[in-house]
């Protein structure tokens, strides 16, 4: 099923196929519609390209190439705004559409640009399970910019409340530019006090900033931005953001986490630093990756589809130094 050409508008729950879903499966679904969630004094809901809020279900094999728009407050994801109450899967899910949080609208001009990621804005406590799987975000990712706060944004997931999590075969190649702090390459950040699994997942977009404290005194990092609490497990994850950018919290680290709280039980994982080896490659399983003629890695399941060979790489370095 496809959705086309159009623009959908909304004050809270906006996507472009359902705005508000419980226990309920989308797949196989397709869109390029322009999804926006922001009322009239500036504040916004939950908004995603495919679902605003799914309380509980699964998302497969869909596809959203529209542009994601929140406004302060709001939760936007490039398929995904919030995920609650209950299970919730994705999988086999691909996002090339931009997706933003806005500062100002209206009468009303609070900063506050919070929970934005490439897949999925937020994970509620109020969930049982989170579980992303061969999944790829290639949309830019802008949340806060000049003197806006721009918190909780993540190339893959914005923000990880208290709920276990399972995050793998799964790519960032989105460029995210942000106004504050929390910032990751995969997940921007996280509050859960329970374990999150990260397996075989890179981040090749770069991470920028117009704060005046610059990229990394922000708790910006090329895998995880923040890391509150909980347990994190790190299995063969790469992080590249350019601009000397670590792990996580702009701290040049062996743990996800910025020592300051518990740090991640690391099996693997390397901190590539603005210097791509292609040894690192090695670390992928060769039957959930594949690498396309230009030898940039993609989840295998979109190279069997064949869709998306041509997929733009926006950064150049990292294909160069692939």
């Amino acid at each position: 099923l496809s959705l086309s050409n159009s623009m959908i508008q909304g004050g809270r729950y906006v996507g472009a196929f359902a705005g508000y879903a419980t226990n309920s499966t989308f797949t196989n679904l397709y869109s390029d519609t322009s999804v926006k969630a922001i009322y009239s004094d500036g504040y916004a809901g939950e908004v995603g390209g495919i679902v605003g809020l799914l309380q509980g279900g699964t998302l497969s094999d869909c596809t959203n190439e529209g542009s994601v728009l929140a406004g302060r407050y709001g939760r936007a994801g490039g398929i995904l705004g919030v995920a609650s109450t209950n299970a919730v899967v994705m999988s086999n899910c691909l996002n090339t559409g931009s997706v933003s949080s806005v500062k100002a609208y209206g009468s009303n001009t609070s900063n506050m640009c919070y929970y934005v990621g490439g897949l999925l804005g937020s994970l509620e406590k109020s969930a049982t399970k989170l579980t992303i799987s061969n999944c790829w975000n290639d949309g830019n990712i802008t949340a806060g910019e000049d003197t806006a706060s721009g918190r909780y944004i993540g190339g893959l997931v914005g923000f990880v409340g208290s709920t276990e999590a399972v995050i793998e075969y799964s790519l960032n190649s989105g460029n995210i530019h942000f106004g504050d702090q929390q910032v990751g390459g995969l997940i921007g950040q996280i509050n859960n006090g329970k374990t999150t699994a990260i397996t075989e997942c890179l981040n090749v977009g770069t991470i920028t900033t117009d704060h005046s404290q610059g990229v990394q005194n922000q708790n910006a990092g090329s895998v995880l931005g923040y890391q509150l609490d909980g347990s994190v497990i790190a299995t063969n994850v790469i992080g590249y953001a350019g601009n000397g950018i670590g792990i996580s919290g702009g701290q040049n680290s062996t743990y996800v986490g910025d020592g300051k709280d518990t740090p991640i039980q690391a099996t693997s994982i390397t901190d590539i630093n603005g210097v791509y080896d292609v040894s690192l490659a090695g670390k992928l399983s060769a039957d959930a990756w594949t690498f396309r003629v230009d030898n940039y890695p993609i989840p295998s399941v979109f190279a069997i589809t064949g869709n998306y060979e041509n997929v733009a790489v926006k950064n150049a370095e990292y294909a160069s130094d692939f």
